[in-house]
C-alpha cells in the first residue's frame, strides 16, 4: 500500500515539473525467517537433487528418531497445501518449523502434538497414542542419558498401560478427548516430565523403573516436582552461546528438582507404624507415599500438606491418588480434604484413607501396614515408601525437631527418680510387697 502511495505521488511530481525525476529507492523486504533455520533450509536444500525437502532429507534433522521425524514430517505435509507426500518445499519447511517455534502457551503445544500423531480426522489410533507416550519418554530418555533406554521390555508394558487407560477399549480416541487426560496431556506438553529423571538414576526411588517415576512426574502438580527454592531456569543468552543439545539438557537440569528426600521406607525400617509416624509426622511438606501391593500393584498417593494424626480429613487441592500399575490410572485428584490418617482417635477408622467417598476411598492403608485395598478390593501390602517432595527447609526443621525431641528424652532418661523419695514411701516397695516380696531393706 505504502509503495502505492509514493508511485502516485512520483507521478504527481513529474506531470508539474515537466521531466521525469527517479522515484527514491525502495527497500527490500525484510526476511524475518529465524537464522538457525534459514540456515538449516539452505544445508538440507544443498543436498537435494530438485530443491525439495524429501522425508530422507528431513530424518536428517532427527538422526536418532525415525518415529518423531515421519510423524512431523507427515504433519508438516498436511498443513502444506503445496507440498506433496514426497517433499516439502523449502517455503513449507520454514513456515511449518515457524508454526512449531510460534508455540508459547502449553496448552497450544499439547494440542499441536497430539495433532501431529492424529490422522487427518483428529483421531489417535491405539498405536499412535502409544508411540505419542513412548516418544515422550525417549525425549527424556535423552535429557538423561544414563537412565534405561526406551527399547525395555519393560518400559513397552509401563507406558503401554497409559494408552489402554485412555482408549477405555475404543479402537481410537479424538485429540479433544485425550486434553483431559493427565499423563497422555502432560507427556505431549513441554516439560516431557524430565523432573526427576536425573534423581531416580542415582536411585532417588528405590527399585521404582525410571519409567514408572517419568510417568510420576508427568502426573504430579508443581508443588510436588518444582519447590519454590528450585534452581531458576537459565538465561536466554547463556542458552545462546551453547550448541543445541547442551542448551536443551542445561533446561532439563534446570527443571529437575534434587529435594526429593526418603522419610520412610519399609525396606530400611520395616512395616511398623510407629516408625512410619517417627519419620513422617515431623515433615511438614508435601509428600508422595509409594504402595506396593500383591499381584505387582503400585499405588502413589500424593499429599500437599504435612501428614497429620486427626480425626478429621485433610489435604488441599492437589491432593492425589494413582495406580500405576497394572495399568495406569488416576484414582483422586484435584479435591481438598480427602486425606485421612488415624491411629489415637477411638470410634474412627484408623490407618491411611485417601478419597472424596468416605465409604469406599480410592485407596486405604490399615493401621497395622498389613493390608491395602482400592475402591474397595483388598490386597497384602507388601512395601511402603515415603518421599518428602518440599523445599530443603522442611527437611532441615524436621531434622532440628527430632534432635530437640531426642535431647529430651535423653535428659528425662537421667532423672533420678530416687533422689527425693525415701524407701519406706517409695511406690515400688509396695508394688514388691504386693507380689509377695517382704524384705527388710536397712541402708544405715
Amino acid at each position: 500500500m505504502w509503495v502505492h502511495r509514493l508511485h502516485q505521488r512520483w507521478v504527481r511530481v513529474t506531470a508539474t515539473t515537466g521531466r521525469a525525476t527517479p522515484p527514491p529507492p525502495v527497500a527490500a523486504p525484510v526476511d524475518t525467517t529465524p537464522s538457525f533455520l534459514a540456515k538449516l533450509r539452505d544445508a538440507l536444500v544443498a543436498r537435494s537433487a530438485d530443491g525439495a525437502v524429501s522425508r530422507q532429507l528431513f530424518g536428517l534433522v532427527f538422526p536418532n528418531n525415525e518415529t518423531v521425524a515421519g510423524v512431523l514430517f507427515e504433519h508438516f505435509v498436511r498443513r502444506s497445501p503445496a507440498s506433496t507426500g514426497e517433499a516439502l518445499t523449502p517455503a513449507d519447511f520454514v513456515s511449518r518449523c515457524a508454526e512449531v517455534c510460534d508455540l508459547i502457551s502449553e496448552h497450544d503445544q499439547v494440542e499441536y502434538h497430539l495433532r501431529a500423531f492424529a490422522d487427518r480426522e483428529d483421531a489417535l489410533s491405539a498405536e499412535r497414542l502409544r508411540q505419542l507416550v513412548l516418544q515422550a519418554y525417549d525425549a527424556a530418555m535423552w535429557a538423561h542419558p544414563n537412565t534405561v533406554s526406551v527399547g525395555s521390555l519393560a518400559v513397552d508394558e509401563i507406558l503401554g498401560g497409559v494408552a489402554e487407560s485412555v482408549l477405555h477399549g475404543r479402537p481410537e480416541v479424538g485429540v479433544a478427548d485425550t486434553g483431559g487426560h493427565e499423563a497422555a496431556a502432560a507427556a505431549a506438553g513441554p516439560g516431557g516430565g524430565t523432573c526427576v529423571l536425573e534423581r531416580a538414576a542415582a536411585s532417588s526411588l528405590t527399585g521404582v523403573h525410571p519409567a514408572l517415576v517419568w510417568l510420576l512426574m508427568c502426573s504430579l502438580p508443581e508443588c510436588y516436582t518444582r519447590p519454590s527454592s528450585a534452581e531458576s531456569l537459565p538465561s536466554l543468552p547463556a542458552l545462546a552461546a551453547l550448541d543445541p543439545g547442551q542448551a536443551i539438557g542445561r533446561l532439563a537440569q534446570a527443571a529437575a528438582p534434587k529435594h526429593w528426600v526418603s522419610l520412610y521406607s519399609s525396606a530400611e525400617q520395616g512395616l511398623s507404624a510407629s516408625r512410619l509416624q517417627h519419620h513422617v509426622l515431623s515433615y511438614r511438606g508435601p509428600t508422595i507415599t509409594l504402595v506396593r501391593a500383591e499381584e505387582h500393584r503400585l499405588f502413589c498417593v500424593a499429599a500437599d500438606v504435612g501428614w497429620r494424626d486427626s480425626p478429621h480429613y485433610w489435604g488441599g487441592a492437589d491432593c492425589m491418588a494413582i495406580q500405576l500399575l497394572p495399568q495406569y490410572q488416576v484414582l483422586c485428584s484435584h479435591q481438598a480434604d480427602v486425606m485421612f490418617y488415624n491411629q489415637s482417635a477411638r470410634g474412627l477408622p484408623s490407618g491411611l484413607r485417601v478419597g472424596a467417598d468416605r465409604k469406599t476411598p480410592a485407596v486405604t492403608v490399615d493401621k497395622d501396614l498389613s493390608m491395602c485395598s482400592s475402591r474397595g478390593a483388598p490386597f497384602r501390602l507388601e512395601g511402603l515408601e515415603v518421599w518428602g517432595c518440599g523445599a530443603p527447609a522442611a527437611r532441615d526443621q524436621q531434622i532440628k525437631s527430632q534432635k530437640r525431641d531426642q535431647a529430651a528424652i535423653e535428659q528425662r532418661r537421667k532423672v533420678n527418680i530416687m533422689a527425693d523419695t525415701e524407701w519406706g514411701e517409695n511406690p515400688d516397695r509396695y508394688l514388691l510387697e504386693m507380689s509377695g516380696a517382704h524384705k527388710s531393706y536397712n541402708y544405715n
